[in-house]
């Protein structure tokens, strides 16, 4: 995984992004939507509801290495129709 990445991700959300927080960085317009790309398959880190918090949560480092999984797959290369949902998800 890229150091730099993660060590910036973990310095400005620490080792855990609430669903607000995920949706900013993956692009994704509502919490609705980040959970409906979660059903379909197409988001593949783990999201977690906490006792006595609302929302959804991920671990930092996973999204970053997802992130970063998204963008190693798609370098330069068009899209397939195994990896189109992951680079739609790098370009939105």
């Amino acid at each position: 995984m890229s150091a730099n990445l993660r060590e910036m991700m973990l310095a400005t959300y620490g080792p855990m992004m609430d669903s607000k927080d995920m949706c900013k960085v993956l692009r994704y317009p509502s919490v609705a939507a980040l959970l409906a790309a979660k059903a379909r398959g197409r988001v593949t880190f783990k999201l977690a509801e906490l006792e006595g918090r609302r929302g959804y949560f991920g671990l930092t480092e996973q999204i970053a290495a997802y992130m970063e999984s998204a963008f190693n797959a798609h370098s330069g290369a068009a899209p397939t129709q195994e990896n189109r949902s992951t680079f739609e998800l790098s370009n939105q």
